[in-house]
């Protein structure tokens, strides 16, 4: 991963791993197994991520439910660390 990756949470519980070539969210709870190692760096500063608005993280599942996988597809959303293609207007 990055050497600059800032860790954000936003007030629906999750946080936010970002970085230069990175932007992935994961509820607080389960940062560390998903990104072991990293820690909150700003606390407050997202406010209705792409967590708890369109459903997008390393715990929630392809379809976009909001589940995670293991409770609805079976298929998660994205894979921690890997950069996923997505198109510009929903950066």
């Amino acid at each position: 991963m990055d050497a600059d990756i800032m860790v954000t949470r936003c007030e629906c519980g999750a946080v936010t791993v970002k970085s230069d070539n990175l932007n992935q969210c994961v509820m607080e709870g389960r940062l560390d197994e998903f990104f072991p190692g990293l820690k909150v760096t700003e606390d407050n500063t997202d406010f209705h991520c792409n967590h708890c608005v369109n459903h997008w993280g390393v715990d929630l599942c392809e379809c976009g439910s909001g589940e995670t996988p293991v409770d609805c597809c079976g298929v998660p959303m994205e894979i921690a660390g890997a950069k996923k293609e997505r198109p510009l207007w929903a950066s």
